[in-house]
């Protein structure tokens, strides 16, 4: 049986260059690229960021990057309706970019990847000249799209034809968008900072979320995606700054939990929108396990499905799973101070 793998693995693979643009070797245009990115750009968005007064951000480098194009890869194993090598080429290339904004501040990161690209428009060159800047406009708008509202919509849709290939807009963008929403896990938090107290107090949050997300599995045959939570007893009487409109609020890890699932959750809503009926995915299953001091553990199961809500306030999580009243995080942090969990 042949082993998996990943989107841009057999993108590479691809020998016949038939049904790219005049034939060319697609492949290695976009290896190229990519290693370049990934040796002379990638390595430095965190500290842009930080540099910027963004505090310091949960991984946006070279493994973020592949772990969004591992998310892709698995949302689209289950169609029989695959993307052509071009779309591949444009999602992929996409998705390379899509978070090198950062460098110049978190906030419209996902426009400033063109200012970012038009940096290394020297080293790149034959990439970005004649025809290939039509090709680079629709790579951006793609990459564009992954933050902010309601972008994808305002994307050409249905096909279009670029250098004659028939490519997606809003398909592309919708797959780049909801992969990126589950590329997070622990693996994006820096545990060793945390550990030793040397990350902000407004960005320890992000990364103890991130620390705390075990697993995502994609299971597209199935049309679920499960999010597998470990949280620490000893955490859940622990308040965490957040900074939202330049105001500071604090919030328990577990009610942080709640509320980005719940945009998960918004977030598949929405892209759903634009990928379907190439991937159907109809529902979160999130788990959330305690481990708790006395080496047992608690746990908690709820599903995210569609309801018609369409905000993000911690109270719809609460209407969407009202058994989770019972485990705010107020009333964890009591039952764990009174040792009854």
């Amino acid at each position: 049986m042949e082993s998996y793998k990943d989107l841009d693995e057999k993108f590479i693979a691809i020998a016949d260059f038939r049904d790219f643009p005049y034939q060319f070797d697609y492949p290695t245009k976009y290896k190229s690229i990519a290693d370049y990115l990934k040796k002379w750009v990638l390595p430095y968005v965190n500290s842009g960021a930080m540099l910027n007064g963004d505090g310091y951000l949960t991984d946006h480098g070279p493994e973020h990057v592949k772990m969004v194009i591992k998310r892709a890869s698995k949302l689209l194993e289950a169609t029989t309706r695959k993307l052509n090598d071009y779309e591949t080429y444009i999602l992929l290339m996409a998705i390379q970019i899509h978070d090198v904004g950062n460098i110049l501040g978190r906030n419209g990161h996902e426009i400033n990847s063109t200012l970012v690209m038009k940096q290394i428009n020297d080293e790149l060159s034959p990439n970005f000249a004649g025809p290939d800047r039509i090709e680079w406009d629709y790579i951006y708008e793609i990459a564009s799209s992954h933050g902010g509202k309601d972008k994808i919509s305002k994307l050409d849709g249905g096909e279009i034809h670029v250098l004659e290939q028939p490519i997606r807009p809003q398909l592309l963008a919708s797959i780049l968008k909801f992969s990126d929403e589950l590329a997070e896990n622990s693996s994006r938090a820096d545990r060793y900072n945390l550990l030793f107290k040397n990350i902000p107090d407004t960005s320890k949050l992000y990364h103890e979320y991130a620390l705390a997300l075990d697993s995502v599995i994609i299971k597209a045959n199935e049309r679920e995606v499960y999010m597998y939570f470990v949280v620490d007893e000893d955490k859940l009487c622990n308040k965490y700054k957040k900074v939202i409109n330049g105001k500071t609020t604090e919030t328990y890890l577990i009610d942080e939990i709640y509320l980005r699932t719940l945009k998960t959750h918004y977030e598949r809503l929405y892209c759903m929108r634009f990928m379907r009926p190439l991937i159907n995915i109809d529902r979160i299953r999130v788990n959330i396990k305690i481990r708790l001091r006395n080496r047992k553990w608690f746990s908690t199961n709820f599903d995210l499905v569609e309801t018609g809500l369409n905000s993000l306030k911690i109270d719809d999580m609460y209407n969407l799973c009202p058994e989770l009243l019972k485990w705010t995080g107020h009333i964890l942090c009591e039952k764990s101070t009174e040792q009854s969990l």
